[in-house]
């Protein structure tokens, strides 16, 4: 089945949809630049990329953060263009490129021009989707490889059935299992499918007219298995493919429903919205296949009913995963790519329409309408929904360096208490702009903050919020999260009480330095700082660097910041340093006590001269 079309009017159809590509490209392509580095890509970056994990060799229940398509992505760009947030995301950025190119020529086989928009924004108008090729992890990049094997799914079966298309179309459903590991189930589905297909040919025509389209069938999956498939073990073995929903439809489909309605609000429920939407595709899909039927064109379903079958096969894969594994049910973004899959069968049934396809037209812009309101009502440049609580966390960071004190050796480093998205975020920040004077403390469960000069608060932490002495610096624009200065911290007068240094020749191994408590510390804010000399060879190993209050041998308060936050450069002698903030709590007989202790063996770290500093 092909359509006749002239030059003339594929030009027509380009104009259609050029300018809208154009401005979704454009879209994505400036919050790459604009919204806040996420939890998973900083996770991404900081332990796969800079550390060259190219494949993973050993997993914990973080080990599904590595996309193996996107670190490889991310690697190559940052090694060509930096580590910009931009450089970062480039990968999934020109894999839209590909998602835009696939669904525009799927589009464009439309018998008319408002048909090929219409079938052009069914397949982009999804603003959670857009919000990962805007990101630097795997699901953009799958959703890419899904749409490019559709496109060549179709054209092999429209185009006479060509092994190159089919070979394109395998590859590419390859391609997608190895930008995330949820796609190896598409993998399976897409070779089911066109499977079968190939199985009817087969009995019609011999098994010699397609021996080489049964090879590709056979080894360009395996191949893809056999790269993807160790690690998705290792991942289930080692816990990481926890995320997830026990309930197919109550949890997954529905946390999906919210993401794709990017929490907007409507009169029905997400899941009820959701699900007419889904009973509308399917009406539109017996009814396509209806009228075809009545016109005696049944080759012309073809498409759809590959595309069907994808969807089938992929369900009933999940299903069997549930069954046999008790790998959870996909949810929010592993979830994802079900937007593509879904929208290309209702674009295969639009398309499956017979004649000038007037009908499927009204059809199809019909079906617009509520695709384009929420995307509308979705816009924004500063937050991807997945990980909204920290929209705005860039423009708060900002804040902190303007606002803070200068460093200085008795007080080189400045204190977030954080929540737990944010720390998961500052790590890049702190690496990429060169702000080793920033350390962070993560609140843990419901415990109150650790006493610092800053405060990054998320809706969790608001219980915790200290409205005596916290001032307000900033609130997010699309969140919770709240950015407070302690004015305790801020109206110290940086007065040195102590200052205690211990010369030390350089060696390897754990150092300790213990400073009494003068009678000038009681009573008083402090902060206590202490700093040791190191030389260390490789980010694999640094120091844990420990600052206690010791009272009658037990441990009252303690506080850790690693030195891997604090090294611009290795080969080098630099200092690393700690810091605790005391209100009024300290006694004649505690122990200020500091330790610095390298986390493995080797490569080994040299440690020299350690200084410990109060200052009021």
């Amino acid at each position: 089945m092909t359509h006749a079309l002239s030059s003339s009017g594929q030009r027509i159809k380009l104009l259609f949809v050029l300018p809208f590509g154009l401005a979704l490209f454009t879209y994505a392509a400036v919050r790459c630049t604009t919204v806040t580095f996420s939890y998973d890509e900083n996770y991404t970056y900081i332990r796969h990329v800079i550390k060259n994990c190219f494949y993973q060799d050993s997993f914990d229940q973080m080990g599904g953060n590595h996309h193996l398509m996107n670190v490889w992505g991310m690697w190559v760009s940052w090694k060509l263009f930096g580590s910009s947030e931009l450089a970062l995301r480039l990968p999934n950025l020109l894999a839209f490129l590909i998602y835009l190119y696939a669904s525009a020529r799927l589009a464009m086989r439309a018998g008319n021009a408002l048909l090929t928009l219409a079938l052009f924004i069914l397949l982009n108008a999804h603003p959670y989707a857009i919000d990962f090729f805007s990101l630097a992890r795997g699901y953009g990049l799958s959703m890419a490889w899904l749409m490019l094997s559709l496109w060549q799914g179709y054209r092999y079966i429209t185009e006479g059935e060509r092994t190159r298309h089919l070979m394109l179309g395998t590859v590419a459903a390859g391609l997608s299992s190895m930008s995330h590991v949820i796609m190896v189930n598409y993998l399976l589905a897409w070779t089911a499918a066109f499977g079968v297909l190939l199985l009817f040919a087969w009995k019609r025509e011999g098994w010699r007219a397609r021996r080489a389209q049964l090879a590709v069938m056979l080894f360009v999956p395996l191949i893809a298995l056999a790269i993807v498939l160790p690690a998705a073990l290792g991942l289930h073995s080692g816990g990481s493919l926890n995320f997830g929903c026990e309930d197919p439809w109550k949890c997954a489909v529905d946390s999906l429903a919210v993401k794709v309605l990017y929490h907007s609000t409507y009169e029905k429920a997400p899941i009820i919205i959701i699900e007419k939407a889904l009973w509308w595709m399917l009406g539109i899909c017996a009814g396509s296949a209806l009228v075809v039927g009545f016109m005696q064109q049944a080759r012309r379903l073809r498409p759809l009913l590959a595309v069907a079958l994808i969807l089938v096969f992929c369900l009933l894969s999940l299903w069997l995963q549930h069954l046999l594994f008790a790998v959870p049910y996909p949810m929010t973004r592993t979830g994802v790519f079900m937007i593509p899959l879904c929208f290309g069968v209702l674009a295969m049934a639009l398309l499956a329409w017979p004649g000038k396809q007037a009908i499927a037209a009204v059809i199809g812009s019909a079906c617009c309408i509520p695709l384009v309101i929420n995307a509308k009502k979705a816009a924004n440049l500063n937050h991807s929904v997945e990980w909204k609580t920290t929209g705005d966390l860039r423009d708060l960071l900002d804040l902190i360096a303007k606002d803070r004190r200068a460093s200085t050796e008795s007080r080189p480093l400045t204190m977030i208490g954080s929540d737990f998205e944010v720390s998961g975020e500052l790590d890049y920040y702190i690496r990429t702009r060169g702000w080793h004077w920033l350390a962070y403390h993560q609140r843990l469960d419901t415990n109150a903050f650790v006493p610092s000069d800053y405060y990054l608060v998320e809706w969790t932490g608001r219980p915790h919020v200290d409205s005596s002495n916290w001032v307000s610096m900033g609130k997010s624009r699309v969140s919770d999260l709240e950015l407070f200065r302690d004015e305790r911290s801020r109206s110290l007068s940086g007065s040195i009480l102590v200052h205690e240094h211990l010369s030390l020749p350089p060696g390897p191994g754990t150092r300790e330095f213990q400073v009494g408590v003068t009678r000038a510390m009681l009573g008083k804010e402090l902060i206590v700082s202490a700093t040791v000399r190191g030389l260390e060879w490789a980010d694999t190993n640094w120091l844990g660097l420990y600052l206690q209050l010791v009272r009658k041998g037990e441990v009252i308060r303690s506080i850790d910041h690693p030195s891997h936050r604090q090294v611009p450069t290795y080969g080098n002698w630099l200092p690393a340093s700690v810091s605790l903030r005391l209100s009024d709590e300290v006694e004649m007989g505690d122990t200020l006590r500091f330790l610095a202790i390298p986390c493995f063996g080797s490569p080994v770290i040299l440690t020299s001269d350690m200084d410990l500093w109060v200052v009021e």
